[in-house]
């Protein structure tokens, strides 16, 4: 969703980012990543989903000491 400022999912347009490289399919070609595969994906969906909370709080805190 685009802020005010046209700064997509981000409180304030101030350039935070979450960014999860690479998860496609080849990377759990290898034998030892493939042992971790629902663990790891897991993992940064939880993440995912912590830092869209974090950015919604920081929205709300910004718009009330506005």
């Amino acid at each position: 969703m685009p802020s005010s400022d046209g700064a997509s999912g981000m409180a304030g347009g101030r350039g935070t980012a979450l960014l999860v490289i690479d998860m496609q399919n080849a990377f759990f070609e290898d034998d030892k990543l493939a042992g971790v595969r629902r663990s790891l994906i897991d993992a940064c969906n939880g993440l995912s989903v912590e830092y869209r909370q974090a950015v919604v709080a920081q929205a709300v805190a910004e718009a009330l000491l506005a």
